[in-house]
């Protein structure tokens, strides 16, 4: 696990090492650095696997071949058996294993990857530049293409150092923000900085780029036999326990992450160390569950309380360090729990990722509501719609007012738009009211249902459920949890590991039929039936309970004062891009208790503090 830093062109050392020192955090273990006439890598290394022999940039035996590498590649050892008896390793890393498949198989390498990464290959050779991201997307890769020459890293901090420049606000990608609340696909919030795509790889050589997919999602393809289920996913935990540093679990008490541990108890030589920790709001504490589950599991368990004091205290911090804004304010905690686990292990296990392909979210259980009330006489909805809206509002973590006004937002709508109305801070009427008339991104907002629908929909689905899987997988899955995991764990110099990720389990499950994710209104009905007999039941079919925190009462109490300094009259002229009398009338209401404006409000508040972290 690192951050990876590089760009053609000529020598220029100082600017390779500034880039790097940007997110030094990725990686406190160690640097490296190589450049030439054409070429500049640079690495910081959070040593996992072969501490001594893995350093990086690492080269082929003829040294014409350097390769920088974030990430772990888990079948590392099985490629080693069946592609390359016949290579003389002189290491026992992973990343040699990258170098040797290069050689044998070029480009089409990426296909026998299981893992995340992101790499970036210079094959002196032929003066060519290969960067690749793994299938899922769970490790992050930028590029920025200036002066003829290609840049990448990490993170977008480490492109815009001084030399390099702060590029325009992205006013497209902004729009797409205050919608989604992360920033989907290849764009960012700056203008000429972009991703590369998760299952894709880029080839840059004599200034042209040339980028291919490798992989995609699949939902209609060979069905899957849900017996090979608890098989696949046992294996992906195995692999994920080889490490040469401390490794533990992130157990939270609810299904996924308890089905981790349970695998990488039955499977490791020794008791495993897992992690949890609670707060002192019980509306959004876990410490039951996570404890039950531990003395179930007899694990080497430990447990820390925060206040709410301790997660105010950590915003600032977050926002200093966030090089993008994405309002999903469960960082906080997640920061919070991988900094207490960082003080024990390098390595981390957990449960990412099985709400989005088991259809764990309540917004698949609403869908079935949906499809029925769309049906409804209009007089009866106008009727319920009255009775909903007058419904007197309450901050309480995710009350049934703001779920139930949330539902009649989206109910008529058709397919994976349900989901985008339900979830979005702002749709496209309500960004008509924010932003200032001359600052309006014009064909950015009237152009994000194509983008929408062009990325995220996937029209060749014929089922519209497994297009609300794909809008899930490719969009939140991806812009919101990975980078959330991902920065949170970097911040703290820790991996974290997804054994629902592995692209096996992915496309054994994408291609399950519907009810096997979803069955008399049981949401992840495969995952609860494989581990029913394995888990103790308050766990198994426990309700869904996200890790969040109650920003609706925060705002009306101790983050009130924040609230009203980050969103005052003169941030908001300071950016020059908002209407202040639409927010304020959007805080008022909310501070009132005539509307629940949390999401709407920390989008906000998100966004000023990061443009006054990192533009102003």
């Amino acid at each position: 696990m690192c951050g990876i830093v590089g760009f053609t062109g000529g020598k220029n050392q100082n600017l390779l090492k500034r880039m790097a020192d940007s997110i030094s955090y990725r990686g406190p273990d160690a640097e490296g650095f190589f450049v030439d006439d054409k070429i500049n890598l640079g690495q910081r290394r959070l040593s996992i696997i072969d501490l001594e022999g893995g350093k990086q940039p690492m080269f082929d035996p003829s040294g014409q071949i350097a390769v920088v590498f974030n990430g772990e590649i888990y079948n590392y050892a099985q490629i080693k058996t069946d592609y390359l008896s016949d290579y003389n390793f002189v290491t026992t890393s992973d990343t040699e294993v990258i170098i040797a498949m290069y050689l044998k198989f070029g480009t089409e390498c990426v296909k026998y990857f299981n893992g995340m990464f992101a790499f970036a290959f210079w094959d002196a050779r032929k003066d060519l530049l290969f960067i690749a991201r793994d299938r899922l997307g769970k490790k992050p890769l930028y590029l920025r293409e200036l002066n003829g020459q290609i840049y990448f890293a990490s993170e977008p901090k480490a492109l815009i150092v001084d030399v390099l420049g702060k590029p325009k606000i992205n006013l497209k990608a902004l729009s797409l923000y205050l919608r989604f609340q992360f920033i989907p696909a290849n764009i960012s919030i700056w203008e000429g900085i972009e991703k590369l795509l998760p299952g894709h790889y880029l080839i840059w050589v004599n200034g042209k780029k040339e980028i291919s997919r490798y992989w995609d999602l699949k939902f209609e393809g060979k069905p899957s036999d849900p017996k090979d289920f608890e098989g696949l996913i046992e294996d992906s935990v195995k692999i994920r326990l080889v490490s040469d540093v401390p490794l533990g679990i992130f157990l939270s008490g609810g299904l996924d992450s308890t089905t981790i541990s349970y695998f990488a108890a039955k499977h490791s030589t020794q008791k495993i160390k897992t992690f949890s920790i609670g707060f002192e709001d019980e509306s959004f504490d876990e410490t039951k569950y996570s404890q039950l589950a531990a003395n179930f599991l007899q694990t080497d368990h430990h447990h820390q309380f925060f206040s709410e004091k301790d997660v105010i205290d950590l915003v600032p911090k977050i926002f200093s360090l966030l090089d993008e804004p994405m309002a999903d304010a469960s960082i906080l905690p997640t920061t919070l729990l991988t900094a207490f686990t960082r003080q024990h292990v390098t390595v981390a296990l957990g449960g990412d990722g099985a709400d989005e392909i088991f259809a764990g979210y309540p917004t698949f259980q609403a869908h079935v509501l949906a499809d029925l009330y769309r049906y409804l006489p209009s007089f009866i909805k106008t009727n319920i719609n009255k009775v909903i809206t007058n419904l007197p509002v309450s901050h309480n973590n995710f009350s049934l007012d703001f779920k139930l006004k949330r539902f009649i937002r989206g109910a008529d709508l058709q397919s994976f738009w349900r989901d985008l109305e339900w979830t979005s801070a702002f749709n496209l009427s309500e960004q008509e009211k924010l932003f200032k008339p001359e600052i309006r991104p014009g064909s950015g907002i009237s152009d994000q249902n194509r983008f929408v629908a062009d990325f995220l929909e996937n029209r060749d689905l014929h089922d519209y459920k497994n297009q609300v899987l794909n809008f899930w997988q490719k969009g939140y899955l991806v812009d919101d949890i990975f980078v959330k995991m991902d920065r949170a764990a970097m911040y703290n110099s820790l991996e974290a590991r997804s054994p629902f990720m592995d692209y096996r389990v992915v496309e054994l499950v994408n291609n399950l039929p519907f009810d096997q994710k979803i069955r008399h209104w049981r949401t992840k009905f495969l995952l609860k039936e494989t581990m029913k007999d394995k888990l103790p039941k308050e766990i198994v079919f426990r309700p869904k309970k996200g890790f969040g925190i109650p920003l609706a009462k925060w705002f009306a109490g101790s983050l009130k004062e924040f609230l009203l300094e980050t969103l005052s009259k003169e941030n908001i002229e300071s950016v020059g891009i908002f209407d202040f009398e639409y927010i304020n009338e959007l805080i008022n209401s909310h501070l009132n208790g005539q509307e629940d404006n949390r999401i709407k409000l920390w989008t906000l508040v998100v966004f000023v503090q990061w443009y006054n972290n990192f533009y102003k």
